[in-house]
């Protein structure tokens, strides 16, 4: 009996000094249905659902820093925040070179492609492409630095799918799942469509850290035993 209880005690003590504060940087802006800031410091999506959990289950404390764009990456870099999502070894390689930065299994897919108006799926003749300025179709770049294809940019996302449903521009390169998400708030749903018959750029989103490695392996384990719990967040919400 004291051996049990004795063990009872140790295991409460192992459990409480590997809990820790999980301080994670997010960026602040309206990325639904992956996160988005709803206001009084607090963040939603399915990112945040994911992380959520994961610290319920193993009795961390989850902080997200919901940060400008271009203070995101200096801070994690710097240490002010523990971790970063979402991230991606092929992003921002020369800022991180010698920064050891270490990335979780794949959290989330994500696919950036042209969106049409459903008509024109299959059978788009691209050569007005919309984009929100400051973002890079790559998969389109050489076509424009050639002179097949010019960019309109716009201001924002719903500005660029009114210009795609208008018919302003031939299609809208954007995330899929953002601007599907982004329809349906509009009242628009359905009225634009990924066309996978033309260059689209698939990836994943990770979680990042580059002191944190132990929690970095409980996360990835979290990831293999609650597989169908993401698989099915990740269908609800229309993310590919």
């Amino acid at each position: 009996m004291h051996r049990v209880i004795i063990w009872v005690l140790l295991l409460g003590w192992f459990q409480l000094v590997q809990a820790d504060v999980l301080k994670v940087g997010m960026e602040n802006l309206d990325y639904s249905p992956y996160y988005t800031p709803v206001g009084g410091g607090q963040t939603e999506g399915v990112a945040v659902q994911i992380l959520q959990k994961f610290a319920a289950d193993n009795g961390h404390t989850l902080v997200i820093e919901a940060l400008p764009v271009a203070r995101l990456l200096p801070s994690f870099l710097s240490g002010a925040v523990d971790f970063k999502f979402p991230d991606n070894a092929y992003w921002a390689s020369d800022a991180k070179a010698g920064k050891h930065v270490q990335y979780s299994a794949p959290v989330l897919p994500s696919t950036d492609g042209v969106l049409v108006v459903p008509d024109k799926a299959g059978k788009t003749n691209l050569k007005t492409l919309g984009v929100v300025r400051g973002f890079s179709p790559w998969v389109y770049m050489d076509a424009v630095k050639a002179n097949e294809l010019s960019l309109k940019e716009t201001s924002n996302l719903d500005s660029l799918i009114k210009q795609a449903v208008a018919g302003r521009v031939d299609g809208a390169y954007a995330n899929v799942a953002v601007v599907s998400n982004s329809l349906g708030q509009m009242g628009m749903a359905n009225q634009l469509v990924f066309d996978a018959s033309l260059p689209h750029s698939a990836a994943s989103f990770s979680l990042s850290t580059i002191t944190k490695t132990d929690v970095l392996n409980q996360f990835n384990e979290f990831l293999k035993i609650n597989s169908d719990w993401i698989a099915q967040l990740i269908a609800d919400n229309g993310i590919q």
